[in-house]
């Protein structure tokens, strides 16, 4: 079945209008611990536009097809293809990138993957230049510092710089026509007009009566989900793992 995952988080024909659902396709009933896992991946706070519900069910399926334990799973147990959705605003989900400084000398791009990530919805990163080819990098995430002590280190040949991943995001910045840093500060912030604020996801699914029973009962029939589960330290992908075994308890019931 073509969006094999997708159409199983959706779970409604009612979406047809807007995204691709196999006409062969049977709505499931779901528990009442399964309705409210679906809801909360989907749904958020009130987000009821199909269009939204759509966007954030492709999202969270493209973060499965790019991890690389996850994609594994994925392939072994479901239909790997993908279509484009009907919506024509997809194009407008995608970030855009403000910045407080600009130079042609500075480069900075995101890579074209919109799926989300641990916090990088809520993050103004800030960049300060420490020497003439190291930034320093910290964090204002909901208004308060958040200081890690990390640090770029460019090396800068015939008066172009190498393209580093800032880190703890998927944007990469780089430096032409000069033989150091041009700038002592730089604020960057990531704005998408669809805000989707994944730790909420995360501490509202963890508030489901029951929810871990997707993993623990199953953990058997789900090995290797329950494996990346039980090993993972990072809350999404272990939403992840619960999404997938959602999808698998309904491909097989």
């Amino acid at each position: 079945m073509v969006e094999e995952i997708r159409t199983y988080l959706l779970n409604d024909m009612a979406f047809s209008r807007y995204a691709y659902i196999d006409k062969d396709y049977s709505p499931i009933l779901l528990s009442e611990t399964f309705s409210s896992f679906r809801n909360c991946l989907l749904i958020g706070n009130n987000e009821i536009e199909p269009e939204v519900q759509i966007w954030r069910s492709n999202l969270m399926v493209d973060a499965i097809y790019n991890d690389l334990d996850l994609s594994k799973i994925a392939l072994r147990n479901f239909d790997s293809r993908r279509i484009p959705d009907k919506n024509d605003l997809s194009n407008n989900f995608l970030p855009t990138i403000k910045q407080s400084f600009y130079d042609d000398r500075v480069l900075i791009k995101s890579d074209n993957q919109n799926y989300p990530q641990d916090g990088i919805y809520n993050k103004r990163i800030s960049l300060t230049k420490k020497t003439n080819n190291i930034l320093s990098v910290s964090y204002l995430v909901d208004n308060k510092s958040n200081t890690r002590d990390q640090q770029i280190i460019f090396t800068f040949r015939g008066n172009i710089s190498n393209f580093l991943y800032i880190p703890d995001t998927r944007l990469r910045i780089g430096f032409l026509n000069c033989s150091h840093i041009p700038f002592n500060q730089m604020n960057i912030k990531l704005m998408y007009p669809y805000f989707f604020n994944v730790n909420n996801l995360i501490d509202n699914v963890y508030q489901i009566p029951g929810i871990e029973e997707l993993i623990w009962l199953n953990k058997k029939a789900y090995e290797d989900v329950f494996d990346i589960y039980s090993k993972t330290d990072r809350s999404y992908k272990k939403v992840l793992c619960l999404l997938l075994a959602y999808a698998i308890s309904l491909k097989w019931q």
